[in-house]
């Protein structure tokens, strides 16, 4: 697996952490730089700038190393959220492409689960 994109991260007014990685190259077994959440749950993520058909698959792990996979992947530009996952909380998120060209972004709002 090759790793792309960079990835940088900055806290709203309401201490929610927002996780941008750009310059992400499409290509099957692509995966982006992983980032730390213990604290953090992801509440939604976009994907953009892809001029092709991709398929973006959300992971997380908890020990850095092995990822599984959150949700369904997307195969679109477009907004999406965690479903049909119940109190799951990874110490570490990835976004992993499986299929495709292009280039593009991911945006991710991490909501605060902090008091």
């Amino acid at each position: 697996m090759a790793s792309t994109g960079t990835i940088t991260g900055v806290f709203n007014s309401e201490r929610n952490w927002t996780v941008s990685i750009t310059g992400l190259t499409a290509g099957a077994g692509n995966v982006t730089p992983s980032f730390l959440s213990r604290g953090f749950v992801i509440g939604s993520w976009s994907l953009t700038g892809f001029t092709s058909t991709i398929s973006v698959q959300l992971t997380g792990s908890n020990d850095g190393t092995n990822f599984f996979n959150l949700g369904t992947a997307v195969t679109a530009a477009g907004v999406y959220t965690l479903t049909g996952v119940t109190n799951l909380v990874p110490i570490y998120y990835q976004f992993a492409v499986t299929t495709g060209t292009g280039t593009g972004a991911i945006i991710a709002s991490m909501m605060s689960t902090f008091g």
